[in-house]
């Protein structure tokens, strides 16, 4: 088979013995086809049927090729979009289709909207993500993010009570700094690195932090409360995460996570000083 082009042009010529026979179709600037010399039909997804014009009763022949029918353009764009769910403003995504093709401005404006919202926001639970953008390393890094079992803090006072008047040396007992998290995906590994920073609600109306270190008890503890007045108290521990993720070239932060330690009921007593006798 010898294939020669001219132009737009496509020759296919078929040498069997003596005979020759030759087919060829013109490919519209559209896109489609239309029939060639000696060919009763081109079918443009995909096959060529023949027509031997030396025989009195010509018998098909299918040649199999690939599909030369143009794909309409795309029109669409997907945008990321902010949802408020229980938890505070996460992104979602929706479609939109234009008059015009998108530009490789605008793809790339709306990629780098996608990469800062997400990393700021995070996805929203269970949300669905287009097929063109889940292999946006941001996307990506986002979900697995979401899955990452961070740690808790498991906060506590020693001995169990606080006196008022003095300061009550709270014990986070967590991680601020977790070892990398590392995970396989479609476009290559991803790492994340996470950092964790302390706040804590003392329940009477003060809240403190943000903390860096873990607490520690007395008299090396950095998290400390004095407390005026006696009484049972809720004590929560929230421990807010960010974490910065690499995959390939592309690297960003993430926010927007968090993980919390509460201690219920805790016991803030006085001391009396009692004169006898």
């Amino acid at each position: 088979m010898h294939r020669l082009v001219a132009g737009s042009l496509v020759y296919f010529v078929l040498q069997v013995g003596f005979i020759h026979n030759a087919i060829g179709f013109q490919q519209n600037s559209s896109g489609g086809c239309s029939v060639g010399p000696f060919s009763s039909a081109v079918e443009c997804g995909g096959s060529i049927i023949l027509n031997n014009p030396l025989s009195s009763s010509p018998a098909p022949t299918v040649f199999s090729g690939k599909p030369s029918r143009a794909l309409a353009p795309v029109r669409s764009l997907i945008l990321p979009i902010l949802s408020v769910d229980g938890t505070g403003p996460c992104v979602g995504f929706q479609t939109v289709t234009q008059a015009a093709p998108p530009t490789a401005q605008q793809l790339s404006s709306i990629n780098g909207l996608t990469t800062g919202l997400v990393g700021i926001y995070g996805l929203c639970p269970n949300a669905a993500i287009p097929a063109a953008v889940a292999v946006n390393p941001a996307v990506v890094a986002a979900s697995f993010w979401e899955t990452i079992p961070l740690p808790a803090p498991k906060p506590m006072v020693p001995p169990g009570y606080a006196i008022t008047g003095k300061p009550a040396y709270l014990v986070t007992d967590g991680q601020v700094a977790p070892p990398a998290f590392h995970q396989q995906t479609v476009v290559g590994p991803l790492n994340i690195s996470a950092k964790g920073v302390y706040e804590v609600d003392w329940g009477d109306g003060s809240v403190t932090g943000p903390y860096t270190a873990e607490g520690l008890p007395y008299p090396n503890g950095n998290i400390a409360h004095t407390y005026d007045d006696v009484g049972s108290y809720t004590v929560t521990v929230i421990e807010t995460w960010t974490a910065t993720w690499s995959l390939g070239v592309a690297a960003g932060t993430l926010e927007q996570l968090h993980t919390q330690g509460v201690i219920d009921a805790f016991p803030v007593r006085q001391i009396q000083a009692v004169i006898t006798g």
